[in-house]
């Protein structure tokens, strides 16, 4: 019977989601010279924190859609999980990245 059950859940098992492509044209660059507001921020140090870009996949499994927002020791990526097949109101969870410097 359990060998059914296996059997029954690795032949439902869906397919990971594609990666989202994103527009690479239709928007303005801003120079690597001009600051970003976050690099601003007093105590902030060019190098520490881990570069991400809209697009990036991380741990082979969740790829970043948007940014939500910054702090002094952090920023908040929206990421989505190509995995898990959720519905977008799903669970929200951090993901730590080593920093480079």
């Amino acid at each position: 019977m359990a060998s059914i059950l296996k059997w029954a859940r690795s032949a439902t098992r869906r397919k990971p989601s594609p990666p989202l492509r994103f527009p690479t044209t239709g928007y303005e660059l801003i120079s690597d010279a001009q600051p970003l507001d976050e690099e601003q921020i007093e105590g902030f140090k060019r190098g520490l924190y881990y570069p991400v870009n809209i697009g990036d996949m991380l741990m082979s499994k969740y790829q970043v859609v948007g940014k939500l927002g910054y702090g002094v020791m952090s920023t908040v990526w929206l990421a989505r999980n190509l995995l898990a097949h959720e519905p977008c109101g799903g669970r929200i969870r951090e993901i730590r990245t080593a920093s480079s410097g």
